[in-house]
This record gives structure tokens, sequence and C-alpha cells, in this order.
């Protein structure tokens, strides 16, 4: 059988026995999720991978190993030294100027809530002795309950704090056994970990940043159009949306933005994206 008509074979059968099992993952790139595929197809030893459809069938513990497989993030504390200077320089300052004296941020794809922490750290440091002042509420996301479990439980092993600031370290964590560490309490009291699927539910209103990084590069383009309108619905007048390094906005969602950092993927919300209910956009990589 010619290859492209056998992957989009294996595809249609992928995506029946998942939506069967209540997963729709017809939101991500085919090569995407071929990719993933092969490798499974590998790991078990297979010689064809048209026999993958047949073995997920029958072996129930096969279809949550292909999810775990597609959702794991690569995460860590301050991932992408840019985007957190850019934050503290060019974000933080703006938006401590509001008036109301209250934030919310949105980490959506929050896997094991590095990301969350760092932002929070961060942010605790720029309002320096105004902590009570401020109402901070960080929400993270994800799909994935054994990843919020982690997140929940803000406990890191000394490789995943690897490369933290030292005196960052001492401030914000407490060591239990010299090799695991856990996030101190009074930054704890800011987050919020929650499991939520973006593709299909709608977001969280009133957001000042969302954080949506290395996860558009996976979706197909109707997914990016749908998904970042809801994020230009979420996020309150002005406020920030930032991407991986790897996604610039282009076409009709650049006229909704305002680009603040390009090398950070930083972009704030105009005021004519007030209403927005849908529209095009793409992105390139």
């Amino acid at each position: 059988m010619e290859r492209n008509k056998l992957k989009n074979l294996v595809l249609y059968h992928l995506e029946r026995i998942l939506d069967e099992n209540g997963f729709d993952v017809r939101a991500y790139r085919p090569s995407f999720l071929m990719r993933h595929i092969e490798s499974r197809v590998k790991w078990l030893g297979m010689k064809r991978v048209e026999q993958y459809p047949l073995y997920l069938e029958s072996h129930s513990e096969e279809l949550q190993n292909f999810l775990d497989s597609i959702f794991i993030k690569v995460t860590s504390f301050f991932r992408d030294s840019t985007l957190f200077r850019d934050l503290e320089v060019l974000v933080f300052p703006e938006l401590l100027k509001k008036k109301g004296r209250y934030l919310r941020i949105w980490s959506a794809g929050c896997a094991t809530g590095q990301e969350a922490f760092s932002i929070g750290i961060l942010l605790w440091e720029a309002l320096k002795s105004a902590h009570n002042l401020w109402d901070v509420q960080i929400l993270g996301t994800d799909i994935n309950e054994k990843f919020l479990e982690k997140a929940r439980d803000a406990k890191y092993s000394f490789n995943e704090i690897e490369g933290v600031n030292p005196a960052i370290l001492e401030k914000f964590f407490k060591s239990i056994d010299g090799r695991n560490f856990e996030i101190k309490p009074f930054l704890k009291q800011w987050m919020k970990f929650d499991k939520h699927d973006f593709l299909k539910n709608e977001g969280f209103p009133g957001q000042d940043i969302i954080f949506c990084r290395n996860v558009l590069i996976y979706l197909n383009q109707d997914a990016q159009n749908n998904l970042v309108f809801k994020f230009v619905r979420s996020l309150s007048d002005s406020g920030y949306l930032i991407l991986g390094k790897s996604e610039i906005m282009l076409s009709e969602a650049a006229s909704l933005f305002t680009p603040v950092s390009f090398s950070g993927r930083i972009y704030r919300k105009r005021s004519a994206a007030k209403g927005v209910k849908s529209g095009k956009t793409s992105f390139s990589y």
C-alpha cells in the first residue's frame, strides 16, 4: 500500500479507537500523531506500523501509554531565560501599575508546575514588600491528572531544581532530605492547579497574562484558530499572551495584538480585540 494511504488508514483507526474511549486527538497535526505512533511501534518491537491499531484495541494499558507520550511536556524552572528577563523588564512593571491591585495569570498546559512556580517567584520578587497588598492567583491547568498531582504537591528532586539560583532556592524552597525540595507555603498560597482541556472548553475570563508555550506547534490550523481566539476572550483589556519560542503569530491574529517582545514571543491584546468571538489565524514555525 502507498505510504501516505497507509499512514492515513493508521491515523483513521487511531482516532476511531481513541474517540470510542473518550479521547479526541483530531486537533493535533497528523505528522505529530504519526511520529508518536512510530515511536510506540519501535518501543513495542513491532515490524509494521499498521499493526499498532490492532494492538491498541486489544491492550487497554497501551491506550494510556500512547496518551502519556503525546501529552508529556518538557519543562523546568525558569525555562528560557530570555522570556523571564522580558517578563521582569517589560511586563510586570506595566501590570503593577493596575489600580485594582489584583492579578490573574494562567499557565495553560502547565505540566508538573515548574512554569507556574517560576512565574510566581519572579512576581514575588517584583512586588518587593507589597505582597500583602495584592490579590494574586496563578492558575495552572493541564489534562494530565498525574502532572497536576505533582504540581499540587510542589515537591521536586535535586535534578529538577538544577540551575535554580542558590538565593532563589534558599528563599522559595525548603529542603526535605537534601535531595528533594518543596515550595514554601507563602508562594503556594498563590497557586491553583486544575484539570482543564482548553481544546474542548472555554478559558477563564479576566486573565492578565496567559502562558501557552510549545502547544500550538502540535495543533492543526483549525485548532490553532479556535484556541488563540479563546485566549483573546479570556484576556483582560491589554492582557498579555505568551507563546513558545518557535511560535510566531501571523495573519488576522496579529491585528489583535501588539508585539511586546519577538524574542520572548510576548504579545499584548489591543483594545480592538474586545468582543472577538471567532476568526482565522495561523502560526509559522
